[in-house]
């Protein structure tokens, strides 16, 4: 896809260390941030869907989170599922 848009190769070693770490630091960091918006923006070709937002402590779930969400994020599911 990056090269689709004229980007730079980045070999596939690379890619999935940069998208655990992403996932990583997501998870030990969004209370952080007076607002975390959470996309999926998996299906090539098709606009991002927002999953949940979350601002000062409110959260909204606006789509069914995927499969993986809960393992991937578990502090950040601990939150938006505790009620």
């Amino acid at each position: 896809m990056r090269k689709e848009f004229k980007g730079h190769f980045i070999d596939n070693k690379t890619v999935k260390e940069k998208w655990n770490k992403g996932y990583a630091n997501l998870d030990l960091h969004f209370a952080f941030f007076d607002k975390v918006v959470v996309v999926d923006n998996s299906k090539d070709k098709e606009p991002f869907s927002v999953i949940v937002s979350i601002e000062n402590q409110t959260k909204t779930i606006f789509t069914p989170p995927p499969s993986y969400f809960q393992e991937r994020l578990q502090k950040l599911s601990e939150i938006i599922f505790k009620d």
